[in-house]
């Protein structure tokens, strides 16, 4: 494996590593970038019918956040469930469902484990992202399992320009470090490099109500440290491009667990993981109105818990876990005459997980293989000079090892008046999600008699750009979930796992765009209205809001750039939330609101481009809680330095 990953970024493995390609300009040498007329994504087919946003470059520069949730958190239905301090966990709920019912893709490559049918936000370090893209509607019909709320893409530089070196320190409270170094080679033997180093003490200070007095406690066993790598090696020529990357993840963190009376943290408790991801997409035009697009990725997870807490259910007192998993999607796509384009592919996924707290019948060990097959059309039948109008049909069937066959589609219409730059759209999808490992197998819990959970979703959307300085949008969504799984006492020791939830999402959500004073203040602003409840026949919760749920969401970022500085001010509020399903006022978490302000110049000296900053976040040092007895940071700061230096010139 090793010598296979060496020969991949050598720049003479491929035939084309060491073709000239001609520079668009006489000073910089520049990559030529490959573009298809006529021709679009599969993904993009579908995802156009619904509510889908992208967050830039320049929006997460400007943000300067510590992980992806600091970012995502930012979007309209988005509502990150975190366990507090840099290295708690973080998991998205979108629309009100779970963390598991979102797929998270990294340059297309499925991210989410098997294992767990979810992603930690700490995984990936977000000094390496270009941008976000965020697509909300069930999209089960393109990308299978997982997407029953829609799909997070993280993308990275799709080509080089320049050869640079970018270099960023970061020094804050709770002594967290961030360090960050890419060095990027352009012209004829492309090559990005990127180490990324993150740590924290997590001695945050905070207060718990211990025997009814309310006292001030430190995080003593919240030490984070997450070491990266990420290579990178696009390779283009004229019909063809590859781009093979690896990121490779180490990661070591203190598990304190909740706050609990008379046990206000587990003080030994460590979370190690060690993650690699490889994958090497192609893109290659087999004319110019037809396209095949390729991906075989590799996941490797590994993670070791170890608690002296836990000494009586395995030996040495240690659970550990590794999860591999293999991918491969193909996708052929044709434009025909401009007005419809086809596309079919198929999927394949072989998963192992190997443990020490499986199931006994496991022997340790299980596997899964999924192999799936899709096609979608997309058709422009309608245009005029003010007036276009598309529909699309997608259409998925997978077969699952063990489980029965899951078949998805979806369809979705939409019409642009091309006068006002009004964009009418609606999508209506089935999707699904299949039990993750832990759910069939996990030792005294797992069920292997569970079903995929299924749902139906409905998206109607509305988009109206009134000039280039200001645009809004307004969605309006229903999800029905039903064999939702969730865990249930089957004795006064033990829970389990078993399908019979069926829950409902349904919503509005406003966003707005305002540039003003030729850009020099930008404001965004976004609302979600949500309720998402219990629709369980006969269930004594039937009504009820699902646990850690708001119900309503506001955010908002102004951004101010002047001479002197740029200054960037970000709120954001979350209603009250419920912790226990029957919603009482003993599991109240109250509403919530925070305000992060940001102070940032950018400097050119000797041709060179620098970047001062200070962040301070939480200044009003609210005290709070997202997940009941996982206490949040109050006010904290940070102060910053990047800079982007041009190297020599091919």
């Amino acid at each position: 494996m090793i010598f296979f990953l060496i020969l991949i970024f050598r720049k003479d493995f491929f035939v084309f590593g060491n073709q000239n390609h001609e520079s668009d300009s006489v000073i910089k040498k520049e990559f030529p970038v490959i573009t298809v007329e006529g021709k679009k994504n599969n993904i993009d087919n579908v995802l156009k019918y619904t509510n889908s946003s992208i967050i830039s470059h320049q929006e997460i520069k400007d943000m300067n956040p510590s992980n992806l949730g600091e970012v995502i958190g930012y979007q309209p239905g988005i509502y990150i469930r975190d366990y507090g301090g840099l290295g708690g966990l973080k998991s998205i709920s979108l629309r009100g469902t779970n963390s598991m019912q979102t797929l998270i893709t990294f340059e297309g490559m499925r991210l989410n484990s098997s294992q767990t049918s979810m992603l930690d936000l700490n995984i990936v370090p977000i000094s390496i992202i270009e941008q976000i893209q965020v697509f909300k509607g069930g999209s089960s019909s393109i990308s299978g399992s997982n997407s029953i709320a829609g799909i997070v893409n993280l993308e990275t530089k799709n080509f080089i320009r320049n050869n640079e070196l970018f270099l960023n320190f970061d020094y804050g409270s709770f002594n967290e470090v961030n360090i960050s170094g890419n060095i990027s080679f352009a012209g004829s033997s492309q090559f990005v490099g990127h180490l990324d180093y993150q740590h924290s003490d997590g001695n945050f200070p905070f207060y718990s109500n211990q025997f009814g007095e309310v006292k001030e406690f430190t995080r003593e066993n919240g030490k984070y440290d997450r070491f990266s790598v990420y290579l990178y090696r696009p390779m283009v020529t004229k019909s063809f491009s590859a781009k093979p990357f690896i990121l490779f993840s180490l990661i070591k963190r203190g598990s304190p667990g909740a706050v609990l009376q008379g046990h206000i943290e587990s003080l030994d408790a460590r979370l190690n993981e060690n993650n690699i991801i490889f994958s090497i997409p192609t893109t290659t035009t087999i004319s110019k109105t037809s396209l095949l697009k390729s991906n075989i990725s590799f996941k490797f997870y590994k993670t070791e818990y170890y608690n002296p807490e836990y000494s009586f259910l395995v030996d040495e007192n240690k659970i550990n876990f590794s999860n591999d998993e293999i991918q491969f999607a193909s996708i052929y796509s044709n434009n025909f005459l401009n007005d419809l384009n086809v596309s079919i592919g198929i999927d394949f996924i072989a998963s192992e997980l190997r443990g020490n707290m499986l199931d006994k019948d496991a022997n340790d060990k299980v596997k899964r293989y999924n192999i799936a097959a899709f096609s979608n059309i997309d058709y422009e039948w309608f245009s005029s000079g003010t007036l276009m109008i598309s529909s699309n049909l997608g259409l998925r069937a997978d077969a699952v090892s063990k489980l029965f066959p899951n078949y998805s589609y979806s369809f979705g219409t939409s019409a642009n008046f091309l006068n006002s730059d009004l964009i009418l759209k609606v999508l209506f999808s089935n999707n699904f999600r299949i039990p993750s490992f832990n759910e069939m197998y996990y030792l005294n819990y797992g069920n292997t008699n569970l079903k995929t959970e299924k749902s139906t979703n409905l998206n109607l959307g509305l988009f109206l750009k009134f000039n280039e300085n200001l645009n809004f949008e307004l969605n309006g969504y229903i999800i029905k979930t039903y064999d939702q799984i969730v865990s249930i006492p089957i004795s006064p020791l033990r829970w389990s796992a078993k399908n019979i939830a069926e829950t409902l999402s349904r919503g509005f959500e406003f966003s707005s765009n305002f540039d003003l004073f030729d850009d020099l203040l930008n404001i965004k602003i976004n609302y979600t209205l949500q309720k998402v409840s219990d629709e369980t026949p006969e269930s004594y919760t039937k009504g009820k809001i699902i646990v850690y749920t708001p119900q309503e969401l506001i955010n908002s970022t102004i951004l101010i750039k002047t001479q002197l500085a740029n200054s960037l001010l970000q709120l954001f509020y979350s209603s009250h939330r419920f912790f226990l399903p029957e919603n009482d006022y003993s599991s109240y978490l109250p509403s919530y609101f925070l305000v992060n302000f940001s102070l940032y110049k950018d400097l050119r000296l000797l041709d060179q481009n620098f970047r001062f900053r200070i962040d301070f976040e939480n200044i009003f040092n609210r005290r709070y809680e997202i997940i009941k007895n996982y206490p949040m940071p109050g006010f904290s700061f940070k102060v910053g330095f990047g800079s982007n230096l041009s190297l020599w010139e091919d």
